[in-house]
């Protein structure tokens, strides 16, 4: 049986190795695979594995031998789904691989939004402390969260939001109308329940001020299989600069 893995760097990183699946063929690895070399490649694959090489129409009907498509990612929007049915080629995801890491950088990320850790650090290897003429010294104060978004319902994308939601004050919580019967999503919903907030559903075009600075809802337009596909998109404004 011939495994090929299209783009495993990412993955293993030169250090967990394919052991696993050695033992089930012949497995031939690559890094990274550019579109213009994806056929050849895999053209002898019986199992073939990606992590985000497309494997459209074009591609897949020319493997001839292909019995298997197994991601090495949760979103499985890289395959033409509809073809690999035609084919019944089963096509399988990983629904949970980074469940904990994207909670720990979410924390990560809003503790330093509202204590300004980076930006207190830069000031203090400036210079600044040693100039102030107090010792109990700042640069910015903590505050609460105005917004909160829980872009999709997958535990690798709302992952340790109910801790945000239970420690922080809150302004609005943002989330799809996509329900999931998971614990994760469980939580969550309990989370505003106890602290008495509001799940609001925005739509694309709602617009919210936030100080000098607004953002606007792009997506989703319309609903999509994939949750990957239903997620909040939004475009934030502040004079004539955007970030998407």
């Amino acid at each position: 049986m011939n495994i090929v893995i299209l783009d495993g760097y990412t993955t293993d990183e030169r250090e967990l190795g394919w052991q696993g699946l050695e033992e089930l063929g012949e497995v031939t690895y690559y890094e990274r695979t550019s579109p213009c070399d994806v056929v050849n490649r895999a053209k002898n694959a019986d199992i073939l594995i990606s992590n985000k090489v497309i494997l459209s129409r074009e591609v897949l009907c020319q493997l001839d031998k292909l019995k298997y498509i197994g991601l090495l990612s949760t979103g499985f929007n890289v395959v033409d789904l509809e073809y690999a049915k035609e084919k019944n080629i089963p096509v399988c995801n990983i629904p949970n691989y980074s469940t904990k890491s994207v909670a720990q950088l979410t924390i990560a990320l809003i503790l330093e939004l509202a204590m300004g850790v980076g930006r207190h650090a830069a000031s203090v290897n400036g210079g600044d402390w040693c100039r102030c003429k107090d010792f109990c010294y700042r640069v910015q104060d903590i505050t609460e969260l105005d917004y909160v978004v829980g872009t999709h319902p997958d535990a690798d994308h709302i992952g340790g939001l109910d801790v945000v939601i239970t420690k922080f004050d809150c302004g609005t919580i943002l989330l799809t109308g996509e329900e999931k019967d998971t614990k994760t999503y469980d939580d969550v919903v309990s989370a505003i329940e106890y602290r008495g907030y509001k799940k609001n559903l925005p739509s694309p075009g709602d617009t919210f001020p936030l100080g000098d600075a607004s953002f606007t809802i792009l997506a989703p337009l319309f609903e999509n299989e994939d949750s990957n596909d239903n997620s909040i998109a939004l475009l934030l404004t502040y004079g004539d600069t955007r970030f998407y």
